[in-house]
């Protein structure tokens, strides 16, 4: 199974207001979503559980796919970009 790098919390607050405004990831941000579970560990990829790595996988694998789609025919990404970051990945990397 292919390994997505992890974004740093750091670098993932950086997008969180703008997921607000967005209204783009409600359940990742929500109290028992991915990126809640991934400050309460601390942001450390190494203590994610293997629940959490399946689900960030399928969800990624799904959602790049699209996004790379999406992003060749010109069309706006940016909500996509988004979701990828809420899962702690920036597709750009």
């Amino acid at each position: 199974m292919r390994e997505y790098k992890y974004m740093t919390l750091f670098e993932i607050a950086s997008y969180e207001k703008e997921m607000d405004l967005r209204g783009v990831s409600e359940i990742a941000r929500s109290p028992q979503g991915s990126l809640t579970y991934f400050k309460k560990i601390g942001g450390n990829p190494q203590r994610v559980n293997q629940f959490w790595r399946n689900k960030r996988h399928s969800f990624i694998s799904r959602t790049l796919g699209a996004y790379r789609l999406h992003k060749e025919k010109g069309h706006n990404v940016e909500r996509m970009k988004l979701s990828l970051i809420a899962w702690a990945y920036m597709p750009n990397k």
